[in-house]
């Protein structure tokens, strides 16, 4: 039997609120003792979900190889040696040459190829650990059921990556940790020259109309795409080999009607609450090569938090704070007065409830105009 002493302790605590009958949520309120079965339902997810990441965490620690990011060095040393980027390799055998990625992360690993081996793949390996942390972070910030669930399988699935070096750990930590920022468009731009599939975010701001921010995704990618002109791109490697995706399957033609369709999903849903589910679902849909791990693209806003609202609280906060320091705390109201007695101690003409409500004004509208997302959930 598994033994709590190697849980977190939050999760330690989770575990006891079900067991007590409280509900594990952020408002910390208990739910009602009468739903016995939820609580046992609830308990059983957790443990499942939990056993199984551990068991993925378990068994590829234990099988740590490193093998995908071979591929990094050897095309590096192919650069620096002066040799191609890009080989032909059959999809069946060993992929130990087959580099698929924008040239800029090969130019990266060029100076780390003068370093021991060993080094590297050390450093690496923890740069990668301390991406599933910022991957995983909102989720386990969420605290509940469902959230840690879904922290615990896809960690499982993100630390597999880990363990064969592949680049995804990062990817999708630039867009968890990206996407919820005005530098959104960045990011999605920085990870779309890795894998492509990530434009697949871009849609979300194209179905808000947003096409300032659907065009810099374009333009990021395009900018750190272009140098693989400079290369041949005869031996690229693009054939799927055999993975979950529908070209594998079934074809390229079945593949993409139902890749086409998910996007227009999206597009559908992109002022709605579930937009970067949907698009995380679209880019799901799109990948050529899709592997299980492909699923952690679920992480991408799975807290379900609105960046514009947050930053609108935060700003409603500050515009408080200066209300404030300007004006002091609120004086009580005379009875039967429909406004607060504020004295003007600026001038006869300006109050200063007056510069309050200018500076809330002025608060709310620059964030209205700036925040990502600005029409999220609405």
């Amino acid at each position: 039997m598994l033994s709590t002493k190697v849980l977190p302790h939050w999760y330690q605590a989770a575990l006891s609120r079900l067991a007590r009958g409280g509900a594990v949520g952020p408002s910390g309120q208990r739910a009602p003792r009468t739903l016995t079965t939820r609580r046992l339902a609830e308990l059983l997810a957790l443990a499942i979900c939990i056993g199984m990441g551990l068991a993925l965490v378990i068994a590829n620690v234990r099988s740590w190889q490193m093998e995908d990011s071979q591929a990094y060095w050897n095309a590096a040393l192919r650069l620096r040696d002066g040799g191609a980027l890009y080989l032909p390799v059959d999809p069946a055998a060993d992929e130990m040459l087959a580099y698929r990625y924008a040239p800029w992360l090969a130019w990266l690993w060029m100076p780390l190829t003068f370093l021991p081996k060993i080094a590297v793949q050390v450093g690496w390996s923890a740069l990668l650990v301390v991406a599933i942390v910022v991957a995983l972070a909102p989720l386990l910030r969420t605290r509940s059921v469902a959230a840690i669930c879904l922290a615990a399988l896809m960690g499982g699935l993100l630390v597999r990556t880990a363990s064969t070096g592949n680049v995804h750990a990062l990817l999708i930590a630039a867009l968890v940790y990206g996407l919820p920022r005005r530098s959104g468009p960045i990011w999605i731009g920085l990870a779309a020259s890795l894998k492509f599939v990530p434009l697949g975010y871009a849609l979300v701001y194209a179905g808000r109309g947003e096409w300032r921010r659907a065009a810099t995704v374009a333009v990021v990618t395009a900018i750190l795409l272009a140098p693989t002109l400079l290369y041949d791109l005869s031996g690229y490697p693009t054939a799927p080999g055999n993975s979950l995706s529908l070209l594998s399957l079934v074809g390229p033609i079945p593949w993409a009607v139902v890749a086409l369709i998910f996007a227009a999903a999206a597009l559908f849903l992109a002022r709605t609450r579930f937009a970067f589910l949907a698009a995380s679902t679209a880019v799901l849909a799109a990948i050529p090569r899709l592997a299980l791990y492909d699923l952690t693209y679920l992480l991408v806003r799975a807290d379900g938090s609105s960046a514009t609202e947050q930053s609108r609280r935060t700003t409603r906060r500050a515009a408080s704070s200066v209300r404030w320091l300007i004006a002091g705390p609120a004086r009580p109201r005379p009875v039967g007065a429909t406004e607060p007695a504020l004295e003007p101690v600026m001038s006869p003409v300006i109050s200063i409830d007056a510069v309050a409500k200018s500076v809330d004004r002025a608060a709310i509208a620059v964030s209205q105009e700036f925040v990502v997302g600005d029409t999220a959930h609405r």
